[in-house]
């Protein structure tokens, strides 16, 4: 996240400095979610993970919502 020059620990006291009032509920849940995604980019693992599924798809390597859910019931009664 130091990429991007934002510490996620300062985000809240950002939101609280200006008015020195707590911020709203809707800018902390805006706040919250920019959090989650700096996260998801800060984590090579997952960029990988998402450039290899948009190859996928963009190739047509994907799978029907029927094939999706076959898999899912073979896994579960593999399981049970």
């Amino acid at each position: 996240m130091e990429s991007f020059g934002v510490n996620p620990n300062e985000i809240d006291a950002l939101l609280a400095d200006r008015s020195g009032e707590a911020a709203p509920r809707s800018r902390l849940t805006e706040c919250e979610s920019m959090r989650e995604t700096l996260d998801l980019l800060s984590d090579d693992e997952a960029i990988a993970d998402l450039r290899r599924s948009r190859a996928d798809f963009a190739a047509g390597d994907t799978f029907s919502a029927d094939e999706v859910r076959a898999e899912l019931e073979r896994r579960r009664s593999r399981v049970t």
